[in-house]
């Protein structure tokens, strides 16, 4: 469970590279930007709550915002955000609902080594999840790229009146 991010972003990166199947392009990109974004937000709001793991023996309730000491570092999951954020543009993308399931093994895998509280895992989720989803949409709503043309109608040719 704790490798499905590294090889969810990996193949996503192979994917995004791989012209001869733009929906599978546009889906590793959009999975590539979420993860990228969620790394970034899931450092941040670590540091900022400083929610202690499990492992630290201090209970769910402990918090030291600010802290920099890893064992502070619990909330939200880094393997959860990155996975669902790798997963919900090809789940989206290709009507896949199942994907989710096997990115819930991360949160199981997180939660199983202690590393990480339920909540933790919950939330990284619901970050990637949303990352993910909004890479998905910006994806689709820009321009196709890597010389794939555009759909667009050409102007009607104005015709000279004959005159009366």
């Amino acid at each position: 469970g704790d490798a499905l991010p590294v090889a969810a972003l990996g193949l996503s990166a192979l994917f995004a590279f791989d012209d001869s199947r733009p929906r599978l392009s546009d889906a590793g990109t959009a999975a590539l930007e979420a993860g990228a974004v969620g790394l970034l937000a899931a450092e941040g709001l670590k540091y900022a709550v400083g929610r202690a793991r499990p492992t630290a023996g201090l209970g769910k309730a402990d918090f030291s915002p600010g802290a920099k000491q890893d064992s502070h570092h619990s909330f939200p999951s880094n393997h959860t955000v990155l996975m669902w954020a790798a997963i919900t543009p090809y789940a989206e993308e290709y009507g896949m609902p199942w994907l989710y399931g096997a990115a819930a093994l991360t949160n199981l895998a997180r939660i199983g080594s202690r590393e990480h509280w339920v909540s933790d895992t919950v939330a990284g989720s619901l970050i990637g999840y949303g990352l993910g989803s909004l890479a998905r949409n910006s994806q689709r709503a820009r321009p196709p790229a890597r010389g794939r043309p555009l759909r667009r109608t050409a102007p009607a040719r104005c015709r000279p009146v004959p005159p009366v």
